[in-house]
């Protein structure tokens, strides 16, 4: 995911630079690509978020129901004189509660990523929008070179259109491709900072191999709460 990651979070300047450079589409339209798969990977992750954390909030409710169960319990066990019973079901209070701590935990650990995830889906349908929305643009300076309208001296990279001018119409066109990327450019880079999206990824991936590895459990006997 790390090296997805890395692709998606390019310089777009660099994409359309590229596309410049091979007289071609084909690298930008990969690019898109990458970021629709990593888009269907972050909603994966959030999905199987979500459902870890809904698990987590019926086996608190357990834990909790559970715990109340065995205090009332012991009261009884006291009452009677039963020491002994009251003392072992003191020991299981006491398992149930620090589970409900642990899952509490768990919960809030998991709503944290789950909105990192959601904030992070949401930059990259974004991202994807703009590369899209970009492609005829792109797709018109690519016809002008490859119709050999500009003079050689011209550096093929959007900078190196860009110093064209506005007076001239690719000069004018490059100028606002730039500028439109810049600005993604930043917001992009503002979010990446704060979103910590792979590692909410990472955290979702933990979560499935533990929710296969408690269902193993479950079907043989050994569920926490037995």
């Amino acid at each position: 995911m790390t090296g997805l990651w890395e692709k998606i979070s390019q310089r777009l300047h660099a994409i359309v630079d590229q596309a410049l450079s091979a007289h071609s589409l084909a690298l930008y339209d990969r690019y898109a690509r990458d970021v629709e798969t990593y888009r269907l990977r972050i909603e994966d992750s959030a999905a199987l978020m979500y459902s870890g954390i809904e698990a987590n909030k019926r086996r608190l409710v357990r834990h909790e129901d559970e715990a109340s169960l065995l205090s009332g319990r012991i009261d009884d066990l006291a009452l009677a004189g039963d020491q002994e019973m009251a003392r072992i079901l003191q020991m299981e209070l006491d398992v149930k509660r620090d589970l409900a701590v642990t899952t509490r935990a768990q919960i809030a650990n998991g709503q944290a990523d789950y909105q990192q995830l959601l904030t992070g889906r949401q930059q990259t349908i974004e991202r994807l929008e703009l590369i899209r929305g970009e492609r005829p643009a792109v797709e018109s300076l690519l016809a002008v070179i490859r119709a050999g309208e500009l003079i050689e001296s011209v550096e093929l990279t959007l900078a190196g259109l860009v110093q064209l001018g506005k007076e001239s119409a690719i000069g004018e066109l490059a100028s606002g491709i730039q500028g439109r990327l810049d600005m993604a450019e930043a917001r992009w880079q503002m979010a990446a900072m704060d979103l910590g999206v792979d590692a909410a990824l990472a955290a979702a991936e933990e979560a499935r191999v533990g929710g296969q590895l408690a269902e193993r459990m479950r079907r043989l006997g050994l569920d926490e709460s037995e």
